[in-house]
């Protein structure tokens, strides 16, 4: 079984303190833990209402590496919105349009999660615009 499994595992049983061990065991022991190991950390977070932790992992991320992935994006955007951290969400995905640096550009998934984030905020004239942007 390797690192990623265990740590999805932990998360998906709500174990967050076992799944953050083993991101700790694999930087202790010189295992460079991997930007999906990371991802998964995150959405463990999430997924159990700990999006204030899972924000903390993406931002680590930002500042020390690995690089965020496309599906990291995904994922801190989808737990931002679970969260209702609208401002939060917003914020994320501007970075990500108007950095002119950055590799990734928002895909499908992401204006996604953003109509959904403003119909869910009953604000259905911005989803409409996310929603003409994507096209």
């Amino acid at each position: 079984m390797d690192f990623l499994m265990l740590i999805t595992a932990y998360g998906k049983q709500g174990d967050f303190i076992k799944a953050k061990r083993v991101l700790s065991y694999m930087n202790r022991n010189g295992y460079v833990p991997s930007v999906g190991s990371h991802t998964a950390l995150m959405e463990a977070y999430g997924r159990g209402g700990q999006y204030n932790k899972g924000k903390a992992v993406f931002r680590r991320m930002q500042t020390s590496g690995p690089e965020p992935s496309a599906l990291t994006y995904q994922v801190i955007l989808k737990i931002s919105v679970e969260g209702n951290k609208f401002k939060e969400a917003d914020a994320v995905f501007e970075d990500l349009i108007k950095d002119e640096k950055s590799p990734l550009k928002p895909d499908q998934n992401m204006f996604h999660m953003m109509i959904y984030m403003h119909r869910k905020a009953g604000n259905y004239e911005k989803a409409r615009k996310f929603f003409l942007l994507n096209g």
